[in-house]
């Protein structure tokens, strides 16, 4: 979990260089983050 929000983390920065790979990854990114952490709070 920790390692996914890292690579998150390093996603966005690299997105801020490459405004092109930042649009294409950040959205599905994003979605993928808002998901996981409704189920880290379902199971808590």
């Amino acid at each position: 979990m920790l390692l996914f929000i890292f690579d998150f983390r390093r996603v966005i920065q690299e997105g801020a260089v490459n405004k092109d790979v930042g649009v294409h990854y950040t959205k599905p990114m994003v979605q993928i983050l808002t998901s996981v952490a409704y189920f880290a709070l379902e199971k808590i």
